[in-house]
């Protein structure tokens, strides 16, 4: 388990900074002197201190060693004072009506404690975010401590509220906790939590191997109110993988993975944070067939010309997942109207189109290094229609197709003369005209024959079955597509999956 990397905390001699404070700010009369004491019982010079105005707008982070001036108002002031390994977090509300004198005395901080079912762990990491009117954090710092070294100094006050989460693991490093709770009021006198396992919600989570040689690592993002933490990640061991995160539920959890390797790395992660229910699922993070979809292979239509990016053109199929996918490949582009070659390039292609409209072909010859597995080569044809904009920027949509097999091992393999069932997704790039037909083709000698699949429209997408062989070795797919304006597309990805 690591913590996510802390935001750089105010040391030492820091200058006075405000951000976003009114006028009034700017002409403080005030003079408020900070006593800033740590956990030794010295005063401390390792302190980070931040000031939210709560009858106004104003906000600064003023140097904890050197007085500053505030106008009249209240004002909550919060503290984060470090001391060796310890973090302490302390909120004072303070009327300003004169010059006035505020301490902050880190030896009253209560350890946060954590435990489930009883038990309390020894290998884990905790934070605490306090917050203003329940949705306003009060400081700017992200990061997580290793758990009995985080403390909060007691208060209370209706308006301040605290956010403290922890992640903890089990010995044998399989299982997480993820646990995050409210206190509401201000600060706790003990801030001691203990959870039932019975009530968090469990994720089983498994992690499939596109090459040899990746490992990965695991973060989750919790949100509650209007205040996002970044918890503990969890270190992957070498590819494919897998671990149970015990979530606390009514918290918004988004999770980040991300795959690294000799061919390059990858980053999945959730379009939008999940609010999580008490109960069990599964999330497999990985699989299907890596090829072409709008997050990696874009264009685009402006005075300038027409601009084809294929920059990323192996990813996962999406299925509503944000994707960075930068494995090592090589990229050859070409542009053709009326059977002429315009242009061709390694990587991106850009060319000045003429206004009138015509029809354009471009195409794409993806390959991954040699011994690479699966997904060794996506070959792509597009045909569309496109004309230079006379101002601004206009859209050259291209048709993506995504290749999502079922049942496959968390090799992305499947059983020797089994049959695969895969889901074939058409993403129409925001065309206004419907798919009108769908052909499908595996070959399993590496694209030197190939046999016709019949495919059967499920909803948004189609389905093809798949017979395999019963020797080891891999499937490809080819597909084309046609909608009802013309728009037409043929993909091919070599080595789609595997058969073992």
């Amino acid at each position: 388990m690591h913590p996510r990397s802390a935001a750089a905390l105010c040391a030492g001699v820091l200058s006075l900074t405000t951000i976003g404070a009114p006028a009034a700010m700017a002409a403080a009369k005030h003079r408020v002197t900070l006593r800033v004491i740590g956990r030794n019982g010295h005063a401390s010079s390792a302190a980070h201190v931040q000031v939210e105005q709560l009858d106004g707008d104003g906000g600064s982070q003023p140097d904890p060693h050197r007085p500053f001036r505030l106008p009249r108002g209240t004002f909550a002031i919060t503290a984060e004072i470090e001391n060796g390994d310890d973090t302490t977090i302390g909120v004072q509300v303070v009327k300003v009506t004169g010059d006035r004198t505020v301490t902050f005395d880190a030896r009253k901080g209560r350890p946060l404690r954590f435990a489930v079912d009883g038990a309390v762990p020894q290998d884990g990491y905790a934070q605490a975010m306090p917050l203003i009117n329940g949705d306003q954090a009060l400081l700017s710092y992200d990061g997580a401590r290793e758990i009995g070294s985080m403390f909060v100094i007691p208060m209370r006050d209706r308006r301040v509220s605290l956010i403290a989460a922890a992640t903890l693991s089990r010995d044998d490093g399989t299982d997480r906790y993820d646990l995050v709770h409210v206190v509401k009021g201000g600060l706790p006198e003990h801030p001691a939590f203990t959870d039932r396992r019975s009530t968090l919600t469990r994720v089983d989570m498994n992690f499939r191997r596109l090459d040899e040689g990746q490992s990965g690592a695991l973060d989750l993002e919790a949100s509650v109110g209007g205040a996002t933490l970044d918890v503990a990640g969890t270190e992957l061991k070498a590819l494919p993988d897998r671990t149970v995160s015990y979530r606390s539920p009514g918290v918004a959890w988004q999770a980040i993975v991300s795959l690294s390797g000799p061919q390059g790395e990858q980053q999945l992660t959730e379009p939008s944070a999940r609010a999580s229910r008490a109960g069990h699922r599964t999330e497999t993070w990985g699989a299907g067939s890596w090829g072409a979809n709008t997050d990696g292979i874009d264009s685009s239509l402006d005075e300038t010309g027409l601009t084809f990016m294929p920059r990323e053109p192996f990813c996962p199929p999406e299925h509503g997942l944000v994707l960075r996918c930068t494995l090592t490949t090589s990229v050859r582009s070409r542009l053709y109207r009326s059977g002429k070659l315009l242009k061709e390039t390694r990587g991106d292609l850009h060319y000045k189109i003429p206004k009138q409209t015509d029809w354009y072909t471009l195409t794409l010859d993806a390959t991954r290094p040699a011994g690479t597995r699966l997904s060794t080569r996506l070959a792509g044809s597009w045909r569309f229609p496109a004309a230079r904009p006379g101002g601004g920027a206009g859209s050259a949509p291209l048709l993506m197709i995504e290749y999502a097999p079922r049942a496959l091992n968390s090799r992305n393999e499947a059983a020797r003369g089994s049959v695969t069932t895969v889901p074939v997704y058409v993403d129409n790039a925001g065309h206004k005209s419907a798919i009108r037909t769908l052909t499908v083709e595996a070959s399993t000698d590496g694209g030197h024959t190939w046999r016709r699949l019949p495919a059967r429209r499920d909803g948004g997408h189609w389905t093809v079955q798949i017979r395999n062989p019963n020797a080891p070795g891999t499937v490809s797919l080819r597909a084309t597509a046609k909608d009802a304006r013309g728009d037409s597309t043929t993909q091919t990805l070599t080595a789609a999956y595997a058969v073992a």
